[in-house]
């Protein structure tokens, strides 16, 4: 798992991961403009592996990702809403 929480993580991301820099550049250039503000406050990119697991995910974010942030609803429950903006499963 990687997780690309400022600027200099972004860019060096991008630098060496092909692949990597295909899927992000186009949020990366979007956040851009981000009126004087760095990259990292405004976005953080996880990249999970095909082994890496939901526990492993938690823990380094320090947060349950089954629960919603801002109204506690568990996933499972019909008003669940994420609390991660984009989520992409590349094979």
């Amino acid at each position: 798992m990687q997780i690309l929480c400022d600027l200099r993580s972004i860019q060096t991301a991008l630098q060496m991961q092909g692949e990597l820099r295909q899927l992000i550049t186009g949020y990366v250039d979007r956040l851009s403009d981000g009126e004087g503000f760095e990259l990292g406050n405004l976005v953080h990119f996880v990249v999970m592996h095909r082994d890496d697991t939901v526990v492993e995910l938690e823990a380094a974010l320090g947060f349950s990702v089954m629960t919603n942030r801002s109204n506690g609803c568990r996933y499972g429950d019909p008003d669940f809403l994420p609390s991660w903006e984009v989520i992409e499963v590349h094979l």
